[in-house]
């Protein structure tokens, strides 16, 4: 208990007949001097502007017998005691403690104010030589007390006022920087205090006495060696910038801004008070910027690198496992500080805007060899060890390093927090679809509650991300560095994509994760920020970063297979989003390297984006693939192009990709038709039990739906590709590798479509994507496709021969329907037209042909392995000895270079043709067609009637169809 029960006694009744605390000091502090100066019995004199208080403890501390320290530290250490008692939260307590708060404060004012009267041991003799020792002996011990009882914010502003005011009088530099520290570490500060501490340490770092306190281990522990670890729990930051830093948590200016606005905070209420504090941060920036400044100094620029090394490290672990944690286990917190890292990123784009501008030639300085050795990377900072530390040299150093951390800290301090956003967007999304299963559930009101503080979260972070300047200055920073980059790569000499694509030195140099985040945070902006192509990211600047984009594209360099990848979905976006639409063409034509480089470069892509080796990534390059047809398909409708894929279609690449989107095609719909329209109808029918089975069956079919819709969306691109290449390129399609392929599938998809039998199937599509499954859009792309090709060899007949999806009504439907629809365009019409009346014709000559021959079995040696059909161009594998048909085994190569049987690597040149066996094939195809003919001609000489009259006057040459001669059915052929 206390030492004196008067003492308390006292204490207690103050506390319980004082309304006002702060005005009950005056009896609780010094209480004996107090009630002597009341009494007459003491020789105080009070001027007029003085305060009673401050004269009366202004008497004490002139006599050290009493010195009410002692009495302070043991109502300490009682405070402390009582926490442990039953009775510590009641009102007489809390008053007690509150008083003694007050006591605390007003004494540590009074020693800062009138340092020159005051030691608790001196002696007037030795007063000037002991002051300075016992001050700082007195207020560690005040600030130990301070810092257990909690602080004052007034008594705050007042104590950090007269630091300013007195700089040279106190002599107190340690204990006012840790003191410092401690307040602004637990946020208890206003932000009209910030420009003080500003003026504190600004004032310490130009004066060399007190410049090492600043930078020294005692006050910043910035060189603790850790790989892991929040930066706000481990103190190895410099001095002042980390308490500067902190100052502009935005997290903390949320939480104020609730706290001072009664009732429910509306966005326009909020967007004001951001408005207000930005203002006021402004100036806190640019002193920010001062301060770091003077650390970038010769004495004290490894330091600041060091810093910003350790806040780089620390954060690339503690966000990339933090945030992954969170999202897992569905965490709502922050897992680093948004405000201290966006803070010190606006200051580092604050100091690197000379650079990115480009205002001189500053710009110049950075040198690509000093990022060879990524101190980001390693626990110590290095120099490029061959570089002397001359004066130029270490600007050059300043430079490079300043540019680079700018960039780094896009990585580790802007875009975990744009992910922020749409991860916050997201579980809006699904609380909002929980919502509707919980209507008229006590759960309901509580959802509610979620989604509206959320929305009011995600706007205020919204206003903080949306932030003009800082989006501005950013898009000059990088495209600054595209601009470096493209000098260093010499990117400009590039020819016709063939001759120049080498892997330069300077990718030794430079990090990949800055190419990833350039991407990533324009890809942000583009589909959040209305507007942002055009405001921030203009012709020229989207320009310099698709010829960027030229070089990633073309050479398999990146460690991330789907950078390239990503270059193209910008490429993509960019032309979705702009409203300047007169600049799309300029890109893609004006600019050579773009002109002679992108069509070749998508070819190429659309097959290297499935080679990433990743089973988790298989269906992410059906997304690339359908940004790679939308700009092919974009540039299928400028001339120079229109010649360009005439040049580069034939080439393996081009039969690659067509190739590949015949798979995709046949792939996106059989996984719609046949597994995700039949798992939907049946999980549909199932009868939830309960709430929670309820929202697990609604989320499972709308993955389902996602699934068919992207597929839908997938599957039309590509058809919209086929047939604009079968406008340009017809013969390329209709050759022997892939007319069969292409031609059954596009009927496949129009007896799918327009068969009774599956209307009840259609229907449900149609339901369940609305928007991407429109009937008539396939339609007419299919009934395109057929006119463009009408006039190709060998197509009728494929056709007609398909026993799977051939049916003449599908035609006479889709006929009807283009007569009845495609206004305007009566060529494409009467094509079609005309190409089901030779199918008509077609289909009578190949049943009178089934009556009259039968089929014919095709000897095994003679049959390919894999498809069971004759060979017309056998070729031995030489790895496994197989023999296949050339065109089924090139067909297989375009897809995977590999054997088939031994998955063994395999290219087209490796295989070995057999002549011998081409021959023979040849004399057994001869004797098939000479004994075809003699039952033709024996057929029409004995007038032989079938259930449909053949006449050789109609449009039929029994005798030009070798070509026609097939395989349909298994191992048997089918006589023509």
């Amino acid at each position: 208990m206390f030492a004196d029960a008067s003492e308390i006694l006292f204490l207690e009744e103050c506390c319980k007949f004082t309304v006002d605390p702060a005005k009950a000091d005056k009896m609780i502090f010094l209480a004996d001097t107090y009630k002597q100066y009341f009494q007459g019995r003491t020789n105080i004199l009070i001027s007029q502007n003085q305060d009673i208080l401050d004269a009366c403890i202004l008497e004490r501390l002139k006599y050290p017998q009493t010195n009410p320290y002692v009495n302070l530290v043991q109502i300490k250490y009682n405070i402390e005691y009582l926490k442990g008692r039953p009775w510590y939260n009641t009102p007489e307590i809390g008053n007690l403690i509150e008083s003694f708060k007050i006591m605390v404060q007003n004494y540590l004012m009074t020693i800062l104010q009138y340092p020159d009267q005051f030691s608790p041991q001196r002696c007037i003799s030795d007063r000037e030589k002991e002051q300075n020792q016992e001050l700082q002996k007195l207020i560690a011990r005040l600030f130990d007390i301070f810092d257990t009882t909690g602080f004052d914010s007034d008594i705050h502003s007042l104590f950090i006022q007269n630091i300013r005011e007195n700089y040279d009088e106190n002599m107190l530099h340690i204990q006012i920087i840790q003191y410092s520290r401690n307040c602004i570490s637990k946020l208890h500060i206003h932000n009209d205090q910030v420009n003080l501490y500003f003026a504190v340490f600004l004032h310490y770092l130009k004066d060399n006495k007190t410049k090492e306190l600043i930078m020294s281990d005692k006050i910043a522990k910035w060189n603790v060696k850790t790989d892991k670890g929040d930066i706000l729990e481990k103190e190895y930051f410099l001095g002042p910038i980390f308490t500067i830093s902190l100052l502009q948590e935005n997290q903390y200016v949320r939480q104020r801004a609730h706290q001072n606005l009664t009732g429910k905070m509306t966005k326009r209420q909020f967007q004001i008070l951001l408005k207000q504090y930005q203002q006021v941060g402004h100036n806190h920036v640019e002193s920010l910027v001062t301060l770091i400044k003077t650390c970038l100094s010769k004495n004290t620029f490894q330091q600041t690198i060091q810093f910003l090394n350790h806040v780089c490290l620390c954060n690339k672990f503690k966000t990339k496992e933090g945030y992954q944690h969170n999202r897992q286990m569905r965490i709502k917190q922050n897992v680093s500080s948004d405000g201290f890292l966006l803070n010190l990123y606006d200051t580092l784009l604050y100091l690197s805007n000379k650079i990115s501008s480009r205002s001189d030639d500053t710009y110049t300085k950075i040198d690509k060899q000093f990022w060879y050795t990524l101190p980001f990377e390693n626990e110590q900072m290095l120099l490029f060890s061959q570089i002397p530390l001359s004066k130029q040299n270490l600007q050059i150093g300043n430079v490079s390093y300043l540019f680079f951390y700018t960039l780094k800290y896009v990585h580790i301090g802007v875009i975990p927090i744009l992910q922020k956003l749409e991860d916050m967007l997201k579980e809006m999304q699904d609380n909002k679809e929980l919502l509707e299963l919980l209507a008229g559930q006590p759960e309901e009101a509580r959802i509610k509650a979620d989604i509206e503080a959320m929305d009011s979260e995600v706007h205020q972070l919204e206003l903080v991300i949306f932030n003009y300047g800082r989006i501005k200055d950013t898009i000059q920073l990088f495209d600054t560095f595209i601009y470096l980059f493209k000098e260093w790569l010499n990117i400009d000499n590039m020819i016709d994509g063939q001759t120049l694509w080498q892997k330069p030195d300077i990718l030794n140099y430079i990090p990949e994760f800055v190419i990833n985040v350039i991407i990533d945070y324009i890809h942000f902006y583009m589909q959040h920020y209305e507007g942002f192509v055009d405001i921030f990211f203009d012709f020229q600047k989207f320009t310099f970063f698709a010829e960027l984009g030229m070089y990633f594209i073309h050479l398999p360099i990146a460690t991330n297979k789907y950078l390239a990848g990503k270059f193209i979905e910008m490429i993509f976006f960019y032309t979705r989003v702009t409203k300047n639409i007169a600049n799309i063409p300029l890109i893609f034509i004006s600019n050579s390297l773009i002109k002679d480089n992108l069509l070749l470069g998508l070819i190429k892509q659309y097959s290297a984006v499935a080679e990433t080796g990743a089973n988790n990534q298989f269906y992410a390059k059906f997304q690339y693939r359908l940004y790679i047809n939308e700009i092919l398909f974009q540039l299928m409708q400028i001339d120079i192009y229109q010649n360009q894929i005439k040049k580069y279609i034939e080439c393996e690449s081009g039969q690659r990709l067509i190739k590949h989107m015949i798979s995709d095609m046949n792939y996106g719909f059989e996984e719609i038709w046949t597994t995700y329209l039949e798992t939907y109808q049946k999980k549909l029918k199932d009868a939830p039990n309960s709430l929670q089975e309820k929202y697990n069956k609604k989320r499972e079919l709308d993955l389902i739906k996602s699934q068919i819709k992207s597929n839908l969306q997938n599957m039309k691109s590509n058809l919209k590709l086929l047939v604009e290449f079968s406008f340009h390129i017809p013969k390329v399609l209709m050759n022997e590798v892939f007319q069969e392929m292409i031609l059954k599938m596009i009927n496949y998809y129009l007896d799918n479509l327009l068969n009774e039998r599956l209307k009840e199937k259609l229907d449900s599509l149609k339901k369940i994507a609305e928007k991407e499954f429109r009937l008539e859009t396939f339609l007419t792309l299919i009934g395109t496709f057929f006119a463009n090709v009408y006039n190709q060899k060998k197509v009728v007949s494929i056709l007609v021969k398909d026993d799977r999806s051939y049916n003449i009504e599908n035609f006479l439907k889709l006929e009807y329907f283009f007569r009845q629809k495609i206004a305007g365009q009566q060529e494409k019409v009467e094509r079609l037209s005309k190409f089901i009346e030779t199918l008509q014709l077609k289909s009578e000559k190949k049943k009178f042909m089934e009556s009259i021959l039968e089929q014919t079995q095709i000897p095994e040696r003679f049959q390919d392995p894999i498809n069971g059909e004759l060979m017309r161009d056998p070729v031995l594998l030489p790895q496994s000895k197989e023999i296949m048909d050339r065109k089924v085994i090139v067909t297989a190569l375009l897809e995977k270079k590999q054997d088939p049987f031994t998955a063994t690597p395999l290219d087209t040149k490796d295989l070995i043709p057999q002549p011998e066996l081409k021959k023979e094939i040849e004399i057994w195809l001869t004797e098939i067609k000479r004994q075809r003919d003699l039952k033709v001609q024996e057929a029409q000489k004995n007038k032989i009637q079938t259930e449909i009259q053949f006449q050789q006057s109609q449009s039929f040459n029994l005798q030009d169809d070798e070509d026609d001669l097939k395989v349909y059915k298994g191992n048997k052929y089918e006589d023509d």
